[in-house]
């Protein structure tokens, strides 16, 4: 086996492993998370139209799926509901890249790679705030070096650098 493909089965295990934990073990740290890591953004009301809003986002490759709102100033994570005001879906690698700015996210939802429904504008802002995100002043620097670089081999394999053996 090739170190290609070792590294993206290795990322699709771990990416799956999700499968077995209890609900609450999914959601809890990830609303933890997400509260420390956008604190600031939450008391700046950049995050404001996220309010009595309920938007799904699903990683399609892993068959992730959770609902994240905003409620009295705290970003709340959810198991998927029946109804939700709008939905994002994309791969994995997709929403890494996104985030560490190595993909234009209009150009993902031009490809359709990147899947915005139900009430455009509430899509559309949490996309654009995905955009803004500064994952380096976020993270931890040795966790944003080691999450950078799989995001840099994740663009260099999906540009063709790297080819799947």
């Amino acid at each position: 086996m090739d170190t290609n493909n070792g590294v993206m089965r290795l990322l699709n295990q771990c990416a799956k492993a999700h499968r077995w934990l209890p609900e609450n073990a999914k959601f809890k740290p990830f609303e933890q998370l997400l509260n420390r890591l956008f604190r600031q953004e939450v008391i700046d009301d950049e995050l404001a139209f996220l309010t009595d809003k309920n938007v799904l986002i699903t990683f399609s490759d892993i068959d992730l799926s959770f609902a994240i709102s905003l409620e009295n100033k705290r970003i709340k994570v959810n198991p998927p509901r029946q109804s939700s005001d709008a939905s994002m879906s994309a791969k994995s690698t997709d929403f890494l890249l996104l985030i560490h700015n190595k993909v234009d996210p209009d150009t993902l939802f031009f490809r359709r790679q990147l899947r915005v429904e139900g009430d455009t504008e509430l899509g559309l802002s949490l996309k654009n705030f995905l955009d803004t995100i500064e994952v380096d002043q976020k993270l931890p620097q040795p966790i944003f070096k080691l999450d950078d670089k799989l995001a840099s081999y994740l663009q260099r394999r999906k540009d063709g650098i790297i080819t799947a053996s």
